[in-house]
């Protein structure tokens, strides 16, 4: 009778077991990659959140922009979007930093969210890279000096709040290094001892390297406002003068074959080269075209002779222009020059032609012996052979062809 009551009991066998087991690992497995896989909702609910703060921060840029575009009728002022932009994303420089020009738009970037926008000065925003912001506390830079768009200047001296005396050898970024000496007080920098101006001529991060005392510590600087040339004849202009040597670019006559920063203008100075790299950077000749004042005309640069008129100091050469701006002592232009504006001390200066007046116009063949060309002609150089003149009726007639 007992051996009959136990075989009517119900249970689960070993392999049944194992079995369920092995069915509820697999089934937690499944729940938990969907939780917490490449997939799986925790991620998903993670990148939901990311995307959705992303957005606001993008909202919150977008409506500074507006709003600033809005104060500035039209135009954005970058002191009233920095404004803007502290009121929506909060302190500049922890929670969103900016930098860049009314001509080229301006990058804020907000660090949280590791985006970055540019802002035109006209109000439109699109997404640009992020880059990481560069600690420079340890930083032995004092500042960057644009010169003309196409060069930096990188000044690098002593961080008073860690080295205050003795010597400092800096190793730059071509793995050179300068030595300059340390002082406490940084405010007021006089000797080049105390600093070295570094020139870089291409966008770019810039390492150096400070050891003093045995300790040494790294600087890094972000180059970012250097411009790049394009070549005129690549830019479908028209031709500025008949014979075809020369473009109109924004008002300025460009010569064929030459390359104009594009970010340049004419009213702050248009920035030409002869040369640029691969990359478009200038590596030659450098000239700035400048707006001159219209009302100023070529009279009130020269005058000019009813007839041809001797010029004194070798009475067979002719002349018709001279200067109204400059005149010179009857001796030496580089002791006695003067400089004098239209308009101004005019009673005291004479045409060139004339003799008995100790000033003279430009153009001058001075002419005392000791001193001018008139005794001096052996040391004035024939521009086209590079030899010395033997009289002094050459050294005038050069004078005025150049004139």
């Amino acid at each position: 009778m007992k051996l009959e009551n136990y075989k009517k009991q119900k249970g689960i066998t070993l392999i049944a077991l194992v079995v369920t087991i092995i069915v509820l690992l697999i089934l937690a497995g499944i729940s938990i990659t969907m939780l917490t896989g490449e997939n799986g909702i925790l991620k998903r609910a993670s990148e939901a959140k990311v995307q959705t703060e992303t957005a606001q921060t993008i909202e919150k840029i977008q409506l500074s922009a507006l709003s600033a575009l809005t104060d500035g009728l039209g135009k954005i002022k970058e002191s009233t979007l920095e404004q803007e932009l502290t009121n929506h994303l909060g302190t500049k420089g922890t929670d969103y930093t900016i930098e860049g020009s009314s001509d080229e738009g301006w990058i804020v970037s907000v660090p949280k969210d590791k985006v970055a926008y540019l802002i035109s000065v006209d109000g439109i925003v699109d997404e640009t890279e992020y880059e990481e912001p560069i600690d420079n506390s340890q930083s032995l830079v004092l500042g960057l000096v644009d010169d003309l768009g196409t060069r930096s200047t990188i000044y690098l001296y002593n961080n008073k709040d860690q080295i205050t005396s003795g010597t400092i050898t800096i190793t730059l970024p071509d793995s050179t290094t300068k030595d300059i000496t340390a002082i406490e007080d940084t405010s007021n920098i006089t000797s080049s001892n105390n600093y070295y101006a570094y020139t870089v001529s291409k966008n770019g991060t810039y390492t150096f390297k400070a050891t003093a005392s045995g300790e040494t510590t790294e600087t890094t600087i972000r180059v970012k406002n250097i411009e790049k040339f394009k070549k005129v004849d690549d830019m479908g202009l028209s031709y500025v003068n008949s014979e075809n040597k020369a473009y109109n670019y924004k008002g300025a006559a460009v010569p064929k074959g030459y390359y104009v920063d594009t970010n340049s203008t004419v009213d702050t100075g248009l920035v030409v080269t002869d040369s640029i790299d691969s990359e478009g950077y200038s590596t030659g000749n450098e000239w700035v075209w400048v707006p001159v004042n219209s009302t100023v005309g070529n009279d009130d640069y020269y005058g000019e002779e009813s007839s041809a008129t001797a010029l004194a100091g070798a009475i067979s050469v002719t002349y018709t222009k001279y200067s109204k701006l400059y005149s010179f002592n009857d001796k030496t232009r580089e002791s006695y020059g003067t400089f004098h504006p239209y308009g101004t001390s005019t009673g005291t200066l004479s045409r060139p032609s004339t003799t008995s007046s100790p000033q003279y116009r430009e153009i001058a063949v001075l002419t005392d012996n000791s001193y001018g060309e008139t005794g001096k002609y052996n040391l004035v150089n024939n521009r086209t052979n590079g030899t010395a003149f033997a009289n002094v009726t050459d050294v005038a007639t050069q004078y005025r062809d150049d004139y």
